[in-house]
């Protein structure tokens, strides 16, 4: 049992004890966990949510919010369970089981996909459509639920000045692997017909997420020496607003937050526009999402060290900038060719956000918050980037792809001005 000074706080010997064993199994979960990132993004590579998803809705409806609806649930369902949560174990002194538990649902989720599509599509498509999409909620809430828990185990197991580097390197790794997935994935779109291909892709990206699960059996989780006081739900979410009131620093960092998630909107239209505005093929979205992840891999390795040496801030301004600058060649394309660049430039933005927005939180707060802090920054995300995303499409329906581009990109700017200024980086700001 841990030996506490004061309540809510262990001794330096048992701190130096967990370090140490941090330290003894660092190399073990490195590897270990970078393999099951890695093979969860080659599974994840066959259904790209800004190019595949967006096909396959194109290939059942012409309605353009129903595009837009993809991006909208996965972060409705991504974002607002955070916070209840990271509530469901708080105090717990090992995550690992409930990583394995809510993961498992995620995998499940592409097989029920693939099994629908197989079943439904030559019955009824408003069907296949509403079995789709049942699925993909079981898929974005169950992530919901497990990113805070996910976060909290491997805020643990990764030292606050490796995890640069360990995001790097498993988000490189697997964008290599998804690489060869978007090819394949170009291929089967281009030899199989509708509804086949997708079969396969929803099977593929089953297999791959359920070969990444394997990985994590094997992680070695030490128990932190420090346990937060029990707190009834009620307790719970009332403490939460003084979390948000009490640190200025944190409080404009969410603003920024929720602004920089408009990019989101944008994301979620290119490949449509692409479809809408300029009439590229199915070998083309292929081909897109090969940029898009060739892009995020490079970007991956970049923003790693950057993150590591200079603070995951300036990665966010820049991914920042990046996305306005994918919205703005977006706007202006008149070719495929020039449109190849937004997923250039929004594959670079996207491997900034994927490095530093989630690693950037544990530097606000104590370890023993991590999972709370996760959960309140992304639930309040969520709730902006739900309306936010699905308010796209309505707007394309309404007004046209210019409108919404232009949104999102003011957002975005917005989103990048507070960050650059009234947000001070927190690793040198304890």
């Amino acid at each position: 049992m841990a030996r506490q000074d004061n309540a809510g706080q262990a001794s330096d010997e048992d701190l130096k004890e967990f370090n140490q064993k941090v330290e003894q199994n660092f190399k073990r979960n490195f590897t270990l966990n970078t393999l099951d990132g890695a093979f969860f993004a080659f599974g994840k590579s066959f259904v790209s949510m800004q190019t595949i998803l967006p096909l396959f809705i194109k290939k059942l409806t012409n309605v353009t919010f129903l595009v837009s609806l993809i991006v909208g649930i996965d972060r409705l369902g991504n974002y607002i369970p955070q916070i209840i949560s990271a509530k469901l174990v708080e105090g717990k002194k090992k995550k690992k089981k409930y990583v394995l538990l809510i993961g498992s649902l995620q995998r499940i989720a592409w097989l029920g996909m693939a099994l629908s599509t197989f079943f439904l599509a030559d019955q009824s498509e408003t069907m296949l459509l509403i079995g789709f999409f049942i699925f993909f909620t079981i898929y974005a809430f169950s992530s919901g639920f497990f990113t805070p828990i996910w976060f909290g185990f491997i805020s643990k197991i990764i030292p606050t000045d490796k995890r640069g580097k360990f995001f790097g390197t498993r988000s490189f790794i697997g964008r290599i692997l998804g690489i060869l997935g978007a090819l394949a994935a170009g291929w089967i779109l281009k030899e199989y017909a509708f509804p086949l291909n997708f079969v396969y892709l929803f099977g593929l990206a089953f297999i791959g997420t359920t070969i990444s699960y394997t990985f994590v059996w094997g992680s070695k989780e030490p128990v932190y020496p420090i346990n937060n006081e029990k707190k009834s739900l009620k307790e719970y979410f009332s403490a939460l607003p003084k979390l948000i009131k009490q640190d200025d620093n944190y409080r404009n960092y969410l603003i920024a937050n929720i602004l920089i998630q408009f990019f989101w909107m944008a994301n979620g239209l290119y490949t449509a526009a692409g479809i809408d505005l300029l009439g590229v093929s199915d070998k083309i979205v292929g081909y897109f999402t090969t940029i898009l992840l060739s892009s995020q891999a490079l970007a991956y390795l970049f923003w790693g060290w950057v993150g590591d040496k200079k603070g995951h801030k300036i990665v966010l301004e820049w991914g920042a900038v990046l996305n306005i600058l994918a919205i703005v060649t977006a706007i202006l394309a008149k070719n495929v060719t020039f449109f190849y660049l937004v997923f250039v430039f929004s594959g670079f933005a996207l491997g900034a956000n994927r490095i530093s927005l989630l690693n950037i939180i544990p530097e606000f707060c104590p370890q023993e918050e991590v999972s709370t802090y996760v959960g309140v920054t992304n639930s309040l995300a969520g709730i902006a980037v739900t309306i936010i995303t699905m308010s796209g499409g309505l707007l394309v329906d309404l007004f046209g792809y210019f409108t919404a581009f232009t949104l999102a990109g003011s957002a975005m700017a917005a989103g990048w001005f507070v960050l650059m200024n009234y947000v001070t980086e927190p690793r040198y700001n304890k």
